[in-house]
């Protein structure tokens, strides 16, 4: 359960990151490129940290993290440990 958002608490960090996105792709209802700026730069650095992963991950190929099943190790559902 969420709890329920006052009119003067700020948006989330998914709000924003939308507002963002939409502002930047041409999707924010009139809302221009500074303000998709304003928004971004107002997250704390743990936020950033966070996004400029995603971003990274995005990026990413299936073959830059595929392990090939004959080199994964299993062990047996019934083994003691």
């Amino acid at each position: 359960m969420s709890m329920p958002k006052t009119e003067s608490s700020p948006p989330g960090l998914l709000a924003r990151l939308r507002q963002a996105w939409a502002d930047l792709t041409g999707d924010g209802h009139g809302r221009s490129a500074d303000a998709a700026c304003d928004a971004l730069t107002e997250m704390s650095a743990e936020q950033r940290r966070l996004v400029d992963r995603l971003i990274a991950f995005s990026a990413q190929r299936v073959d830059d993290v595929l392990v090939p099943r004959a080199d994964i190790i299993a062990v047996e559902a019934s083994s003691s440990l």
